[in-house]
C-alpha cells in the first residue's frame, strides 16, 4: 500500500470512528488487530497507540529522529509540518495557520 493509500484509509478509519463509538472503543482498545481487520499491513511486533484530542488536550506526535538529513531535506521540516485529518481546515481547531501565508 503507497503512501497516499495508506493516508486515504487512515483518514477512512477516523471519520468511521468518529461515526461509529463502539468502533472507536474497539479501536482504542486494540488498534493493531482493528486495523489489520480493516486491510492495513501492520510488521509483526508494531505496537499502536491511539489517542484522541479533545477540546481540553491535544497530542503533538514527534516522528522519529531520522539518522541523516541532508540540506535539502533538513531545509523542508526545518520550518515545521502539518498533518490534518479534515479536508476542512477552516473548521479543525488543530490546523495550523502560518504567519507566512505560502506556507499554507
Amino acid at each position: 500500500m503507497n503512501t497516499n493509500d495508506r493516508s486515504t484509509k487512515m483518514n477512512q478509519l477516523i471519520a468511521k470512528a468518529w461515526a461509529d463509538e463502539a468502533f472507536k472503543q474497539r479501536l482504542m482498545a486494540d488498534p493493531v488487530a482493528v486495523l489489520r481487520a480493516e486491510g492495513l499491513e501492520l510488521p509483526d511486533g508494531l505496537s499502536v497507540k491511539v489517542l484522541e484530542n479533545t477540546e481540553q488536550l491535544y497530542h503533538l506526535v514527534l516522528p522519529p529522529k531520522p539518522t541523516e538529513l541532508s540540506d535539502d531535506n533538513l531545509d523542508r521540516v526545518s520550518g515545521g509540518i502539518c498533518l490534518c485529518t479534515t479536508n476542512d481546515p477552516d473548521n479543525d481547531p488543530y490546523h495550523v495557520r502560518w504567519a507566512d501565508p505560502k506556507r499554507h
